[in-house]
């Protein structure tokens, strides 16, 4: 026992030899409970946990218990300041509960902005009603980098009309309240934004990014999400893009300008025009992946591109759909319908490729309509006969929980006597929960246009191949 005390008493302490910068650098990977545990690894890591440069509260932890929210983030802010600590990070989220939290914000925020040196700034509020107007000092920080705020925030122009977040690189705003000239004092004082998102905001109506010299990445949602309330318009002239997301808005502008370096571009509920695709190749010379989500105004278009790797079409229109494409790099084509396409030709794609066709079927089983709807499918699996093909229909004719034939035997063999060899496709699933009678004539008709290697019912996967 004497000998193990010696050793006890004569270890050497090497975590305490270790400089207090790299100390709060390792604390900072970890979560604030586990930061505050360590306090027991070492005698210089006792009060260590609690002056890390990262700090992190959410009011729901003190639903039910004595301490409040305001009551801990005001001592914890205190010893911060007493000691002259700095932050790299501040997290706070709280809700409409915890009112009275609103008089400790508007005198804390500034002494972390100005007096602590945050280098990244997380606001969250909640709000039974109303908005917490966002003190203006925030703007002011020369050493903020991040800047996230969410929920019943408002956030006004400076009176002096006067922005010094030069360092800022990341802005991401949600669900709050912010104006037109707001947001472009924002954007017009602060030049090193790579990264900025708008989710959900009232008060925009008209966004323009002009000449952000930085910027890579942009994503907007729209508050309103119908065509009708939508008056949001987006103009965008930002070379150094690389990423666009643009969900609900009533009128975008991509087409007059460069993009060079734009590689993804995400655009949902948005009304198209023609003007987009015909600038695709020599607007977007290096994009990559195209998404365009219940987009309207392009029941017809031609796409031509050298660089776009993978396109997909999530498609709602009234009529069906007319393309022609024309992307030699093409390695992943995606399709999802009610309809199935009036026409799909590809003048050109990657000599190994992929498609993914995802449509429904809605005509009743005695319906002759039955048999029409299969070569039309056929005939979009001809197009995609290059590529490899996984097909998956959805609300398949079905009555009486049982897949019954279409047409007679005979009629189905005068409909498909003149086809050709049926389409190889990959992977064939049917939305039916159970195909519960293999022999009918729905069935039959698909084996007639298309060789599936694998089938999938109710979303599973069968790896026996047809024959």
């Amino acid at each position: 026992m004497k000998k193990q005390a010696i050793d006890s008493e004569g270890s050497i302490d090497r975590i305490s030899e270790l400089p207090q910068p790299l100390l709060h650098d390792i604390l900072c990977l970890l979560s604030q409970k586990v930061a505050i545990q360590t306090s027991v690894l070492s005698k210089s890591w006792r009060y260590l946990g609690s002056t890390r440069p990262k700090l992190v509260f959410r009011g729901q932890y003190f639903y039910g218990k004595k301490e409040t929210l305001p009551s801990v983030v005001d001592k914890a802010l205190q010893r911060y300041h007493d000691q002259k600590l700095s932050l790299q990070k501040f997290c706070l989220k709280f809700s409409g509960f915890d009112s009275e939290s609103i008089p400790f914000l508007e005198k804390w925020i500034p002494v972390v902005i100005l007096n602590m040196g945050v280098k990244t700034f997380k606001l969250s509020y909640i709000p039974k009603r109303g908005y917490f107007s966002l003190p203006h000092v925030l703007f002011k920080s020369e050493t903020l980098q991040s800047l996230y705020l969410a929920g019943g925030i408002s956030i006004q122009t400076p009176i002096d009309n006067v922005i010094l977040c030069k360092h800022l690189h990341k802005i991401f705003l949600a669900e709050l309240y912010i104006e037109d000239e707001t947001l472009k004092m924002i954007l017009s004082s602060c030049h090193l934004i790579e990264s900025f998102v708008v989710s959900r905001c009232r008060g925009l109506r008209n966004i323009k990014l002009d000449n952000q010299i930085s910027l890579k990445s942009f994503d907007f949602d729209s508050y309103e999400s119908s065509h009708e309330h939508n008056d949001t318009s987006i103009e965008i002239n930002s070379p150094t893009l690389e990423t666009v997301s643009i969900i609900f808005a009533n009128c975008i502008n991509l087409h007059k300008y460069l993009f060079p370096h734009l590689k993804s571009l995400y655009l949902e509920e948005i009304q198209l025009s023609s003007r987009l695709f015909d600038s695709l190749s020599s607007n977007f010379p290096c994009l990559e992946k195209l998404s365009l989500m219940w987009c309207h105004g392009f029941e017809q278009f031609q796409l031509s591109s050298r660089s776009i790797k993978n396109f997909e079409i999530l498609y709602g229109g009234n009529n069906p759909l007319e393309a022609v494409i024309d992307a030699p790099s093409l390695v992943r084509f995606e399709y999802f319908g009610d309809d199935i396409p009036r026409s799909i030709s590809f003048q050109a794609t990657a000599s190994e490729w992929k498609s993914k066709i995802d449509v429904r079927c809605d005509t009743t089983v005695d319906d002759p309509a039955a048999s029409l709807w299969c070569l039309k499918l056929y005939d979009i699996l001809k197009a995609l006969s290059k590529s490899k093909i996984s097909l998956r229909i959805r609300q398949t004719i079905e009555r009486n929980g049982n897949i019954e034939a279409a047409a007679e035997e005979e009629e189905e063999e005068e409909t498909y006597g003149g086809l050709c060899e049926p389409v190889v496709v990959e992977r064939l699933a049917l939305g039916l929960g159970k195909l519960q009678n293999p022999s009918s004539g729905f069935l039959r008709n698909l084996k007639r246009i298309c060789l599936a290697r694998k089938w999938a019912s109710g979303g599973e996967t069968s790896e026996e191949e047809t024959e």
